[in-house]
């Protein structure tokens, strides 16, 4: 993986974390996926837009972790999001097991 603007690096090392707004190349398509974009407006009962997205990188048995946080006071100081008005959907790349890295189990 290139390190791109945007992307976090580990604390820990100089591996890459996260790499932001796969919604615009790698995942453009699944981003206007009319089954999810109507199971999130019915959710939300309004119409929707992607404010952020990213893939998370997490290697078995190394790295950081991603601890349980609400992203709102981010989203809202640095990112101008409106309103908590929010839902985050989860795409796993690969099967997820507890000894593999899992970032959600």
């Amino acid at each position: 993986v290139v390190y791109e603007p945007g992307s976090k690096l580990s604390k820990a090392s100089a591996i890459i974390k996260s790499i932001f707004s796969v919604h615009k190349d790698i995942f453009y398509d699944l981003s206007k996926n009319d089954e999810l974009l109507s199971i999130v407006r019915s959710v939300l009962d309004s119409d929707v837009y992607v404010h952020q997205s990213r893939v998370n990188l997490q290697a078995a048995f190394h790295g950081e972790g991603f601890r349980w946080h609400s992203d709102f006071e981010t989203w809202h100081i640095e990112d101008g999001m409106p309103k908590p008005r929010a839902v985050s959907i989860v795409l796993l790349l690969d099967d997820v097991f507890p000894w593999n890295g899992a970032l959600m189990g």
